[in-house]
């Protein structure tokens, strides 16, 4: 039987989960931009390029779940590696979704907002969608986290022409 408080602890750790994804989000954009600049173009122009490879990081993340089973610590450890490896690079194309979401939110807000703020306030609303019962728990966030996790490693693998290394003059 439930109590008050049981359900209390529950509500608290879905805020604070929601926190703490919404913070890592922020986080992510402002510490990478360029590649979460990336991930946002990928997952805007080629969403099921992007949906195809976050298959694949699926299959990674199930791959990653089944090494972490096994008893033997270094099959432990090589599985919780590929698991929040994955992670992150999902929470890298969640971001990119999120600055796409706010360059198509920031016309619909006021004049007061800046770049900052709607960003974060799409990251919110992605955040939010998410954590919705049933709609959001089953349909919309595995789309969502497929998709970014497809951008996010299309991000990675992005190679950017000025990182190419120049000639240097002989003496």
């Amino acid at each position: 039987m439930l109590t008050i408080g049981d359900s209390f602890s529950i509500v608290a750790i879905l805020v604070g989960l929601g926190l703490t994804t919404w913070s890592l989000i922020a986080v992510i954009a402002f510490l990478f931009p360029t590649k979460v600049q990336i991930a946002s173009d990928k997952a805007s122009t080629r969403p099921w390029a992007s949906f195809g490879l976050g298959i694949l990081m699926v299959v990674v993340l199930l791959i990653a779940v089944i090494l972490f089973n096994f008893s033997a610590p270094g099959t432990k450890l090589l599985g919780a590696i590929l698991f929040l490896g994955t992670l992150m690079v999902g929470v890298l194309g969640v971001a990119g979704l999120a600055q796409f979401a706010a360059r198509r939110l920031s016309p619909t807000l006021s004049s007061m907002n800046t770049d900052p703020q709607a960003f974060l306030k799409a990251a919110g609303f992605i955040v939010t969608a998410g954590m919705l019962p049933i709609l959001g728990w089953f349909v919309f966030m595995p789309v969502v986290l497929i998709v970014s996790m497809g951008a996010g490693l299309s991000a990675l693998l992005h190679r950017s022409p000025n990182l190419v290394p120049q000639r240097m003059p002989e003496m």
